[in-house]
Parts: structure tokens; sequence; C-alpha cells
């Protein structure tokens, strides 16, 4: 939605309150009025003679650049006046806010959250059982932690399971003393597998928790809460491509292998010989006349935007002039044609990261090669995953060996025997992945065998020179 004009030209309303208007003191200054106080926009700080001046927030509107130089509260105390200065060119603009219906709109939101109560903390236990996402949500929008709504949760998980596991033990291992006095535990025998699932998944959460502070849920919650979700989501993706299918966008993984089309501009009566560019993928950190974008050992600078086409075959096409390498402020982004494939990859990585950054127990059960193929891709960290995993699996093998030979006492049975057999399987090869990683080394499990094809799969076409997240360390979003 476009500010409506009213007024005259020099005075623009919003639909969240605000209004705009020229400050008439200097030239090209304007006025912000605003219910609210903008979350990050803060007022330029002056220069002494112990620090230096430290510009304020940069505002981009219509086009042009402007600097919060002032903050003031109205008269009455019921809004904030943000005086707004054209950007000196002294200083290095740096992340630019929006300002337009769509930007304001979100600041209000924002601040609203900010004012919500944070929920009162006995509700933290049942948050920290949501999955991880919903968890993290609640932290971006109520305030609640989403670590220590886990560890809130996983103490809870322990104060239960940890007496239930412990009289469902003396039960198995002494049935006919202790379950004689107590028959009326009969009931902790029967469900003594709930007990014992319940104390190893809290305990491994907390450890999860407090190591690689992260939150994680439990997985019956994680399970009810994510298969509807992903059911409606699929289904819901389905009907938008049924509908919109000439008109969506190219999806990024179809585009990890698509290059930029560049070629020369020549020069004209009106501008400068320059270059040209269309890409497949919008690049939103490049900032017209301000991101210098180095090619082939020169420097040039884009002057302007356009998309041309929907759908598929939609094209972003970019013009840029080249600048004097000696003019250099700052360093450049640097580019090739290959630019969207590099944004493709890291917009799927993104997407893909989602299975591996929560389930770090999981992927130790890997060898060391997918670990560390995980590791370039995804930031996993191999060495603290071996040793949570290993560790886990010797307490569970442990746990579930001593219950199945009190109950292979009384009678055999083919389920306690291949449970006893896969405990024993993982006892058995934890001295040597213990020795290992005390060796600064990662040794996998017989069972990351089966988790390799997954591994696999969200490695696809993610690896290969100029790994995500790193293709640009020096330039980029230098704004």
């Amino acid at each position: 939605m476009t500010p409506s004009t009213s007024a005259g030209p020099r005075e623009h309303r919003f639909s969240t309150g605000d209004w705009l208007e020229a400050a008439g003191r200097v030239e090209g200054q304007l006025l912000l009025h605003s219910p609210i106080e903008k979350p990050r926009w803060k007022a330029r700080l002056a220069g002494s003679h112990t620090h230096a001046e430290f510009p304020g927030t940069a505002i981009a509107y219509r086009d042009e650049y402007y600097e919060v130089t002032a903050v003031q509260a109205t008269a009455d105390g019921r809004g904030v006046v943000y005086t707004l200065s054209p950007w000196d060119d002294r200083h290095l603009l740096r992340a630019p806010q929006t300002l337009d219906e769509a930007a304001l709109v979100a600041l209000a939101e924002e601040f609203s959250r900010d004012q919500r109560p944070v929920p009162s903390i006995l509700w933290l236990p049942w948050y920290g059982a949501l999955p991880a996402e919903d968890q993290l949500r609640r932290e971006s929008d109520d305030g609640v932690p989403a670590t220590h709504a886990t560890i809130a949760s996983s103490v809870v998980g322990l104060a239960v399971a940890l007496p239930t596991a412990a009289a469902a033990v003396l039960l198995l291992v002494d049935p006919w003393t202790f379950g004689a006095e107590h028959p009326e535990l009969g009931w902790i025998r029967r469900t003594c597998l709930v007990w014992f699932y319940l104390l190893i998944e809290s305990l491994v959460r907390l450890l999860v928790s407090l190591a690689l502070h992260r939150p994680l849920g439990t997985l019956p919650l994680v399970l009810l809460w994510g298969i509807p979700r992903a059911v409606r989501q699929h289904r819901d993706e389905s009907i938008q491509r049924a509908e919109n299918r000439t008109h969506r966008p190219p999806d990024a993984s179809s585009l990890l292998q698509a290059r930029d089309r560049l070629h020369p501009l020549p020069a004209t009566a009106d501008s400068p010989e320059a270059l040209e560019i269309l890409s497949p993928l919008p690049k939103p950190d490049w900032v017209l006349g301000h991101t210098l974008v180095r090619i082939e050992g020169s420097c040039y600078l884009p002057t302007d935007r356009e998309v041309l086409g929907t759908g598929p075959a939609v094209r972003h096409r970019f013009r840029l002039e080249p600048v004097e390498t000696l003019a250099l402020a700052r360093p450049p982004y640097e580019y090739t044609t290959s630019d969207p494939a590099l944004r493709a990859r890291e917009i799927v990585r993104r997407r893909r990261a989602h299975w591996v950054e929560p389930l770090p127990f999981v992927w130790g059960f890997l060898d060391e090669g997918h670990q560390q193929r995980l590791e370039r891709v995804f930031g996993h960290d191999p060495l603290p995953a071996t040793q949570l995993n290993y560790r886990v699996t010797s307490v569970f093998a442990t746990l579930v060996a001593t219950v199945t030979l009190a109950r292979l006492v009384g009678a055999v049975h083919v389920f306690d025997v291949l449970l006893l057999a896969v405990a024993l399987a993982f006892l058995v090869e934890a001295p040597r992945r213990r020795r290992e990683h005390r060796r600064g080394r990662v040794r996998g499990s017989w069972f990351g065998h089966l988790l390799t094809p997954a591994a696999e799969r969200l490695l696809a076409r993610l690896e290969g020179p100029g790994p995500p997240g790193t293709r640009n360390t020096t330039g980029q979003n230098e704004r």
C-alpha cells in the first residue's frame, strides 16, 4: 500500500498514524510524526573532545537517504517526532531502514510485541515441550527464552520420570520381594518403557540445551505438531502451485546451477558506458548508488534496477556504472556470474538447516567424513555431537540391557533378545568411540550407516567451491 497524499505534496500520511512533512527550516529536511517510538531508530550522537561524532540511523525514503538527527517527544507526550536530515556523504552508509507503508507496519507490529507482558514462569515447561521452531517463535513474539523453556521442561520430565523409572527397575529386578510389598505399583512395571523413554529423552534435551544452547522439544509433541503441519504445508503448496503455476517466481532449488547474463552497454549522449546484468534472483543487498561491486578487477556502482516478466521467467535487470578504484572507501562486493547459484544455494541451505541444527545427537552417529561435510555446509560441530551421542547411547543401552536381562530371567521373548543385542552393540563400540574422541577424532556408530542416506540427501548439491555463507566475506552488504 502506498502512502496517501493529503494537504499538498509536502505532507504524507500512513495507515499506522505516522505522517511526514517538510521541516521548512533546512532545505531537504523532513519531520516524521509517529505515535510510537521506532525500534532501532537512533538519533545522531554529537562529537566532543573525547569521542567523534556518530551518525544517526540511516533512513531510505523514495530513493533518497536521510539521517535521524534528532528525536523529540511531542508536547502532549503521546508521540515522537523524528528529524530526518539529508545524509552526509562523509559517513559510511550502513543498513538503512526503509520508510514506507510496509516498513512502518512492521515496526508497529514489532513495537506491539515488545510491549506484551512476559508469560508466567509456570508456562515454561509447556513451552519447552513444543518443537524448537515454536519455541523460537515464542521467544521472538513473547520474550520467552527458548533455551530456558527447554531446561524447565527437561527438569520437570526428570522429576517425574526418575522416581518412577527407579521403581520400575526395582520391580523388574526383584519382582517377588519388592512387587509383593507394593502391589499397587504393578502399573509402573507394565509401563516401564514409557518412563525409561521419558527419563532418557529428558536427559538428552537437558544436555543439548545446556551444552549447545539450543531449544529441543519432546518427540511426541514434535510429531503431534509436525505431522499435521507438514501435511497442511504440502497441501497449501500443492494448491499454490496449481493456481499460480505461471506466475510464481522460480524456486531456489531450481537455480543451483543458474548464472547471470552480463554484457556491456555502450555510452550514449545521456549516459556513460555501463554494464547490464540480467539475473533470475533479486539482489536486495545492492543499494543503488552505494554498494560497490567488483567485476573482473574493475569496480562499479549499481545505478538502476528493474523487474522484467513474471513467474519462472522473471529477470532482474541491473545497470552498473564504473567508478575509479582510487575512490573506494569500503570493500567491494566480489561478483561473478555464478552469483544467483550461490544465493540459491544459501537459501536452500537455510531451509535444510532446520533438520541439522536442532539434532546434533542424531548426526553424532555418522562417521567422521559425513560429520565434517555437515560442518562445512551447516556449521555442525562433530566433536561435541559425537561425545553427546556416545554418552547418551551408553546410558540408554545400559538401562535397556539391565531391564531386558531381568525380563529374560522369567521367560524368553524374541523382542527382548533383539533389544539386548542392540544394547550390547552400542556398549561394545562405546569405549573405542570414547578413546577416539579424547584424541580429538570422530568415530561414528554402526547405526550411522542407516542415517547416511538422509545426510546425503541434505548435502545434495550444496557442496563445492564457495561454500554458502562465505562466498563474499569482504564486501557483502556494505551499506
